[in-house]
């Protein structure tokens, strides 16, 4: 027989192992359990579409089409029950894909107005969670009013993540209007004629902790904005993922000046060179995700302790980076030139595995974390290296 009689917060220590499966399960156990895990079965809710079910030549004729029926009863729930509704910390909103071509949408076209109305219904009620932290879009034909609605609302401060979605329908936003977005990550995903709105949004997130943008055109248009309008506009902005880096974008940086986390995450080369950047940029970098021809400009007399990199072994391209490439350790300066000691090093796809132990025993005494992924035929397996047990 099971015993109900542990303290709460025991119980709440095992729902971290659980999934939501486990919660629906559990949640109709007792009244114990009930009142334990129900924050936690709505704490995380997905709002799944029925995708390209009905994409037929009569396209949707109900509202009921557009979503699965779990996601339809979610939202009924939801609505008529406002304790629920303050559980939910992050929503998914997914497949939700529009019948006709929405560039253009015909407004007195039934089809039309369903998924319109729906997509009016989800985000009503996704603007009505107290608690939201995070939004994410996946495989959604959304038009912007609805992002911009939700990123509007002044009792809520959130992230907004968005990955192969249509965005769509330019909305005129006001040049006085802040918006309480605390991170925005666009993916592979067509922005269309909303960018210059979602530019213009992105500048007015005073909140803005965290930008990723996995789009070389994204990121061109932002910095462009930012000459035409330049100052501190992403003053509490911390992490910055983005495509790839040019010499004209690096006045941008002058707009991020808490900026302790940059990740590049393609491996495209760059027309910086080998001098390093103004030391004024970035002074509070702490962590630097990129290829080794980028350290010196990027982390040459800044305090970075954190670094993450990748060997390149492509043959010679004008594009992307190759074996060519790799900067050999002999023209790196103690702890890769940083002004403070080095605490951890990620090195994936290692060609030089022995090269690397010695320069990082011999420059950078203080390390404490080497994680190296050799290239080396039959071992795949990730090695770790830890040098206080060298």
């Amino acid at each position: 027989m099971i015993s109900f009689a542990l303290p709460p917060e025991l119980w709440l220590h095992v729902a971290d192992y659980l999934t939501q499966a486990d919660f629906r399960s559990l949640v109709p156990v007792n009244r114990t359990f009930f009142d334990l895990f129900t924050p936690s079965l709505y704490s995380d809710i997905i709002i799944d579409g029925t995708g390209y079910a009905f994409m037929s030549s009569t396209g949707y004729t109900s509202r009921d089409q557009v979503l699965k029926p779990k996601a339809r009863r979610l939202l009924e729930t939801l609505e008529k029950t406002s304790r629920l509704r303050g559980y939910v910390r992050r929503c998914m909103i997914k497949n939700v894909k529009q019948n006709k071509p929405p560039f253009s949408p015909e407004p007195t076209n039934p089809q039309v107005l369903v998924f319109a109305e729906t997509v009016k219904e989800i985000f009503i009620l996704v603007g009505r969670l107290p608690s939201l932290e995070l939004v994410t879009l996946e495989r959604f034909d959304i038009p912007f009013e609805w992002i911009f609605y939700i990123c509007s609302q002044p009792n809520i401060s959130l992230g907004i993540a968005i990955s192969f979605c249509l965005v769509y329908g330019p909305v005129e936003l006001p040049s006085d209007r802040s918006f309480n977005l605390t991170s925005l990550s666009i993916l592979a995903s067509n922005i269309g004629d909303c960018m210059p709105a979602m530019i213009h949004m992105i500048r007015l997130s005073s909140s803005l902790r965290e930008l990723r943008l996995d789009t070389s055109w994204t990121l061109q248009d932002l910095f462009k904005k930012h000459v035409d309008s330049p100052g501190i506009s992403l003053p509490k902005l911390e992490i910055l993922k983005i495509y790839r880096i040019n010499l004209d974008h690096l006045e941008f940086f002058r707009s991020t000046p808490n900026l302790v986390d940059l990740r590049f995450k393609m491996w495209i080369k760059s027309e910086l060179g080998s001098s390093p950047i103004p030391v004024n940029l970035l002074p509070k970098l702490r962590r630097f995700c990129g290829h080794t021809p980028l350290f010196k400009a990027f982390i040459t007399g800044r305090p970075v302790t954190d670094i993450e990199t990748a060997d390149t072994t492509g043959s010679f391209s004008r594009l992307f980076l190759g074996a060519d490439d790799n900067i050999a350790f002999e023209d790196f300066s103690p702890n890769f030139g940083s002004s403070v000691d080095i605490l951890s090093l990620k090195w994936l796809n290692c060609t030089r595995n022995q090269a690397l132990l010695q320069y990082v025993s011999e420059q950078c005494p203080k390390i404490q974390h080497l994680d190296s992924t050799p290239t080396v035929p039959y071992t795949k397996v990730r090695k770790l290296f830890r040098f206080g047990c060298l």
